[in-house]
């Protein structure tokens, strides 16, 4: 069953909010995805794509180059699950959600897309010494994420030729 919003505790809709902004933001805006990712990932966090390790700046260029020829991006969740830590500083946030890009360019009647499936698994933690915007709960970071993904063509559906040649009840065969 498909949501278009996450589920769960506060530390998995914060996650959810932070990586649906790196996702949707467009290349065109990459300061404010440098802003984003400055305040979602540890300056030190370690990041395993597809199981291989990454530095952060090449986790975020990766993603600008995929939102680089798109016109829009959109993150629907699936899946979210929280784990609290038990000093409740932080804790694990996994789940599943899919990336829907439109290109720039149109295939028939409709924009081009790639679709990316997309599991994470992330460790949030808090710095309590240093406060939060929004709230007095601290700055929350992600210091290590593992996340699988692939991508894919979106299907492309198009309507049946053959619709209206024939009158109804008959076919080329009984032609």
């Amino acid at each position: 069953m498909a949501n278009n919003g996450p589920a769960g505790g506060p530390l998995a809709s914060w996650v959810a909010t932070q990586l649906t902004a790196l996702y949707e933001t467009p290349a065109a805006a990459s300061q404010d995805r440098r802003d984003i990712f400055a305040e979602t990932f540890s300056s030190n966090a370690s990041i395993i794509v597809n199981h291989r390790s990454v530095p952060v700046d090449v986790f975020k260029n990766e993603l600008e180059n995929a939102n680089s020829a798109i016109k829009g991006a959109t993150v629907g969740w699936n899946e979210l699950v929280e784990s609290p830590s038990d000093d409740s500083t932080g804790g694990i946030v996994a789940g599943f959600f899919v990336v829907t890009r439109s290109m720039k360019f149109r295939i028939r009647a409709g924009p081009a897309q790639r679709l990316s499936y997309n599991t994470f698994s992330a460790k949030v933690e808090t710095d309590a010494q240093v406060l939060g915007q929004d709230s007095g709960e601290g700055h929350r970071q992600i210091t290590e994420l593992f996340i699988t993904h692939v991508d894919k063509a979106a299907p492309i559906h198009l309507q049946a030729v053959t619709a209206g040649i024939y009158p109804s009840g008959s076919s080329t065969a009984t032609q």
